[in-house]
């Protein structure tokens, strides 16, 4: 054991890395009443500032989840996915549009130009006057978080503490030593 951690702590400093790890058990055997720390979370010295790792509650296995976080902002260009509302047309408009714009571009023999024209005609004129809307976008739910879980995580609590394990408690976990 002693020999891992070693080699560990030395592959760590060969490759300027970092443990986000601060101590708290991960692991709880129910059978022997002991907890322990068995999940390590790496970083690389650059982005350590920048993480935070802590253990979150479980609903029933005897390892622990754990949550790492990158707090570093980025701008990320986020496309918008839209959708056209016909029935908010204003196609009266839309059709006097298109025959004035039909009717002043001059086509030739060249099918891909006049492909483009058509094409930008048709959409110029659809965002004109065809209203348009933001789709709704799905978040997903962390059930860790959820109201529902809250009674079944204090029973299951109350439980331990009765049974003489506090070192269950979902409202703090102490790091080992």
């Amino acid at each position: 054991m002693v020999f891992r951690r070693e080699e560990l702590l030395q592959l760590l400093d060969d490759t300027e890395s970092m443990l986000l790890n601060d101590g708290t058990h991960t692991f709880t055997s129910y059978s022997y009443n002991a907890s322990e720390a068995l999940d390590i979370a790496i970083t690389s010295s650059e982005i350590f500032s920048q993480c935070s790792w802590r253990v979150m509650n479980t609903i029933g296995s005897d390892h622990f989840p754990f949550l790492i976080e990158f707090k570093k902002r980025q701008k990320v260009r986020e496309t918008q996915e839209m959708f056209w509302n016909f029935k908010k047309a204003k196609w009266e408009s839309y059709r006097d549009s298109m025959d004035i714009k039909l009717s002043l571009t001059p086509f030739t023999n060249d099918l891909e130009e006049n492909w483009k024209n058509f094409r930008t005609i048709i959409l110029d004129n659809a965002k004109a006057f065809i209203p348009r809307g933001n789709i709704r976008r799905h978040v997903p739910f962390f059930t860790h978080y959820a109201s529902s879980l809250k009674p079944l995580l204090n029973k299951r609590d109350g439980l331990h503490k009765s049974l003489g394990d506090g070192s269950l408690s979902t409202l703090e976990q102490k790091p080992i030593k």
